[in-house]
């Protein structure tokens, strides 16, 4: 979404804090999509993305199984989400689902051209994912 959700920085702030335990320092509102609103959000120990559907009714499958290729299979150069304090990976903001993941630091496919290193690194992780057996 182009502009930010209704919703003060300060609300968002406690929110997280509420949901996470994360006790922000700052909140960047990303201006780029169609389908959600984005954040980088900021605590003194970690950076995250905060993606806040516009959809009310998301497939939660696939947070979860991004989830498990993270900590069950030691993947890490993927953006998976976090768990909130009550163990769920999805939260709810103004009747809205919302999802905080790891932040990854770098640009977007289409911001970038790769290099022979990242094609093969890429090839690399999709192996890895394509090898993860998950239940």
């Amino acid at each position: 979404m182009i502009t930010p959700l209704k919703i003060a920085s300060k609300d968002l702030a406690r929110i997280l804090a509420d949901k996470y335990g994360v006790h922000l320092t700052s909140i960047t509102f990303l201006p780029k999509g169609e389908a959600s609103w984005g954040y980088i959000v900021e605590s003194k120990e970690n950076k995250f993305f905060l993606k806040v559907h516009k959809a009310r009714n998301l497939a939660t499958s696939r947070f979860q199984l991004l989830h498990k290729l993270h900590t069950e299979k030691g993947i890490e150069n993927i953006s998976y989400p976090q768990k909130a304090l009550d163990g769920k990976l999805e939260i709810k903001i103004d009747d809205y689902s919302a999802v905080l993941f790891n932040f990854i630091e770098g640009k977007t496919a289409l911001e970038t051209k790769f290099s022979d290193e990242q094609y093969e690194a890429i090839g690399t992780l999709l192996g890895q994912i394509h090898q993860s057996k998950i239940s």
